[in-house]
């Protein structure tokens, strides 16, 4: 009788463990709102998502004005959230160059061939008619 008893002693301890891990009624989560945060709480806030057939790009802050070394040019960018467009002074002039679709960062272009790509503080420029340059932001 007492190797009986020695051989069920583990398993009445396993099952009153497993019995307390059950649920019990009225303890249910779901049962109360308060006791789980709601779904919208515990996610991510949405990525940038761009019209179909475009691709999602990285914006400049609104209002925002930049100054960039690109090689021996220095540069002067200001966006316009309202038109969506970058306003380029340099020493041959001033364009206003308009959002284009890109796979990564703000790129910004005319029908010139002018063409302005940035990408956190680096950058592409391209003036018509000259070699494109590597820019940082000062």
């Amino acid at each position: 009788m007492k190797t009986t008893l020695s051989r069920l002693l583990p398993l009445a301890a396993l099952a009153l463990a497993l019995s307390a891990c059950a649920d019990r009624p009225g303890a249910d989560p779901a049962a109360d709102p308060a006791a789980t945060p709601p779904v919208e709480d515990a996610l991510p806030p949405p990525a940038a998502t761009a019209p179909p057939g475009e691709v999602a790009r990285d914006q400049p802050a609104a209002g925002t004005a930049s100054t960039w070394a690109c090689a021996d040019v220095t540069v002067d960018v200001a966006y316009d959230p309202v038109a969506d467009t970058y306003t380029l002074s340099h020493p041959g002039g001033t364009l206003t160059l308009h959002s284009q679709v890109s796979g990564s960062g703000a790129r910004y272009a005319d029908d010139a061939g002018n063409e302005f790509w940035d990408s956190g503080d680096e950058a592409l420029l391209t003036l018509a008619g000259q070699p494109q340059r590597n820019c940082v932001k000062r």
